[in-house]
């Protein structure tokens, strides 16, 4: 008996062995590439991306202080946009459409290089652009307002301008 005591706490220990937390295993939801650093992609003491995006259920609103990298577009944002006053046609130049890992402009097409969802609900997308012969980078500010029914693009150096060229959400 002295002898299967030892092997039986054994035995009954090795199945608690895999209940303890894995301090790299992904979050429930993260959407971080496969082979990221998590320090990377998020500050000490943040819930997981989906939080961030409204999916999870302890999502904590993001101070203004705290940045988390997404690595596509958030549902909200996506969609065929103008100027309020625009017609929506594909002819509009104000006109663009936000998709999960680009944006197409009237006259250029940016592929996402980069998304940060900072502040309580602002994301600055950096991009690689390229247009009319010619490519370059671009960080842009999109914000939404009016119940997600409006969208703020702007340079977010100058986040006073965002206003300026407010946009609505085309019918699809």
């Amino acid at each position: 008996m002295i002898r299967t005591l030892p092997i039986a706490l054994l035995l009954a220990a090795v199945p608690l062995a895999g209940c303890s937390p894995d301090a790299q295993a992904p979050v429930d939801g993260e959407t971080t590439p496969a082979g990221t650093d998590d320090a990377a992609t998020r500050t000490v003491g943040e819930g997981s991306m989906a939080d961030a995006q409204g999916e999870g259920p302890t999502r904590a609103a993001p101070s203004a202080d705290r940045t988390v990298r997404l690595t596509s577009i958030p549902a909200p944002f996506q969609g065929v946009w103008d100027h309020v006053e625009g017609p929506c046609a594909a002819a509009s130049d104000l006109r663009l459409e936000i998709g999960a890992r680009d944006i197409e402009f009237y006259e250029s097409v940016g592929e996402v290089t980069e998304i940060r969802l900072s502040g309580d609900a602002d994301l600055l997308v950096s991009l690689d652009m390229s247009g009319e012969g010619q490519t370059w980078d671009e960080t842009l500010l999109l914000r939404l307002t009016d119940n997600d029914t409006r969208l703020l693009v702007g340079d977010p150096e100058n986040p006073a301008d965002l206003s300026e060229y407010p946009r609505q959400r085309c019918p699809a």
